[in-house]
């Protein structure tokens, strides 16, 4: 997943954790635009033709897809070439290594999924010329949605997925007031403690995925419109929500859609969570105070 993963369990055993890391190892295998083998790689090397994956791999490109159109094209899991533009050709903890200036190979607007092709029965998929997946926006909050039902389902009675700052939590708390997270404000040199019982925590932020190139810094928060680094007034943005794949959607579209516009986002989802201004200001949403009591 190119990122750091905890996996906290309440009432579980040692296996849980291993059976947990296989699963995201998994996924990964199956998800990662980085891996040749994966079947992202080879179903965006197969354009035109009709490409079966397994099941969990359709659910999460119908979801991206779905996540496009939900979002009016804010969240767009046609970004891989813009990304590959940019300099993003590879596994980011490669990227951060090298000391080398990334060169900008020109600057592109998103394909759109509009003429993918999704055949459920036999969970097949088939990408029009020109036109790649990039999971990277919604894989890690689906991975923690599928490892943390499964965790539940093997008898932990609850945990915490946290895959890179996108987390779901299930099952029951270990203590009444639910499990203490702590969120760190980018901008704002500054964190707050909250508690939640059960459901999703997810942040975007410009500040974490950063690296060099030959017109300047650049990040991961494309614009799908024209694949330039997103500079919409805001450091990060952070969703409380029911499932994390929600939440790591609906927290890229609202910062996308920039400190003017991303409080729509929020209403318009019936969600929750926290802004920081690229002036370092912390703009709580209605509904969040009830996390922080």
């Amino acid at each position: 997943m190119g990122t750091d993963v905890h996996v906290l369990l309440f009432g579980g055993q040692p296996h849980h954790h291993k059976s947990a890391e296989d699963q995201i190892r998994n996924l990964e295998d199956r998800w990662s635009r980085f891996l040749p083998t994966s079947e992202i790689s080879q179903l965006n090397n197969a354009p035109g033709e009709l490409f079966v994956v397994s099941p969990d791999t359709f659910a999460v490109i119908k979801a991206a897809i779905d996540a496009w159109m939900l979002t009016d094209g804010l969240f767009d899991p046609t970004i891989e070439a813009a990304m590959m533009a940019a300099g993003y050709t590879k596994d980011y903890s490669e990227v951060e290594r090298t000391t080398a200036v990334h060169p900008i190979l020109g600057i592109q607007s998103s394909p759109t999924p509009e003429g993918v092709v999704l055949d459920q029965s036999i969970n097949a998929v088939c990408l029009p010329e020109g036109v790649t997946l990039d999971l990277g926006g919604i894989g890690k909050g689906a991975a923690a949605d599928m490892v943390a039902s499964q965790l539940i389902s093997d008898g932990v009675q609850g945990c915490v997925v946290n895959l890179g700052g996108d987390m779901k939590i299930d099952g029951s708390p270990p203590t009444s007031d639910g499990w203490p997270i702590d969120l760190e404000y980018p901008g704002a040199d500054s964190q707050q403690r909250i508690h939640v019982e059960r459901g999703a925590v997810c942040t975007s932020t410009k500040s974490k995925r950063v690296w060099s190139s030959t017109v300047g810094e650049q990040h991961h928060l494309r614009h799908p419109d024209d694949g330039s680094a997103a500079e919409t007034g805001l450091q990060s943005v952070t969703v409380v929500c029911a499932r994390a794949l929600q939440g790591e959607v609906l927290a890229k579209a609202a910062f996308l859609a920039g400190r003017e516009n991303a409080q729509e986002i929020f209403t318009k989802h019936g969600i929750t969570g926290v802004m920081v201004h690229d002036d370092g200001m912390v703009e709580a949403l209605d509904g969040f105070d009830s996390f922080t009591s």
